[in-house]
């Protein structure tokens, strides 16, 4: 699965947040209201996210802020849902999704022992539920090595780990990306932190 990224590095998208959970609704599940809700796919043949099967035919599907196909995602990446869910709680339609990797850019470090990679200053944590891209050969940590490109969807932990359920390879140039929360704002210098990536603004 290929995702097209610009050929000209243009800088960080920085993304004033942290992805903590697995779930956010807004709504009542199973009555049909209005419901939004983020998750990793775990399935096709329309979308599985938190054990619902949401049809997408005439959803808007949204990539990396532009817009997109069903196609272009993958098992185990990260989406926000908006629609409805039937009654049955295990069905419902999409009227958008959208997907934004957590981190995009070059490996720095690949530490196998304690299953870790460090992108743009974040630590990567690698599972046993991490989905690999079949460009990744062989799929697991080893896969991977340093000044290698890639983008990574998960979620964050409590240690300030991002745990990886999706990570894909990257063409070489390509934009940034980094979602986090700001740190050590400093508004003389014109500095703040994302972990330990520091920006300079």
């Amino acid at each position: 699965m290929n995702r097209a990224f610009q050929a000209t590095l243009v800088g960080i998208a920085l993304l004033l947040a942290s992805c903590g959970g697995g779930q956010l609704t807004a709504g009542i599940e199973g009555s049909g209201a209005p419901v939004t809700t983020v998750g990793s796919i775990t399935g096709f043949g329309s979308i599985f996210v938190n054990g619902v099967e949401y049809a997408t035919a005439g959803a808007q599907i949204g990539i990396d802020g532009q817009p997109g196909t069903e196609a272009q995602l993958s098992v185990g990446d990260v989406v926000t849902v908006v629609g409805t869910v039937n009654a049955d709680g295990k069905t419902g339609t999409a009227s958008q999704v959208t997907f934004g990797g957590n981190v995009a850019g070059t490996v720095d470090q690949v530490n196998v022992p304690t299953q870790t990679l460090v992108v743009l200053g974040q630590t990567v944590l690698v599972t046993a539920s991490t989905v690999f891209d079949a460009s990744i050969s062989p799929a697991d940590i080893t896969g991977i090595k340093p000044g290698a490109s890639i983008e990574v969807s998960g979620f964050a932990n409590s240690f300030g780990q991002l745990v990886a359920s999706h990570i894909q390879l990257l063409p070489a140039a390509g934009t940034l990306r980094v979602e986090g929360v700001v740190q050590a704002l400093n508004t003389t210098a014109h500095t703040f932190q994302v972990n330990a990536l520091l920006v300079d603004y």
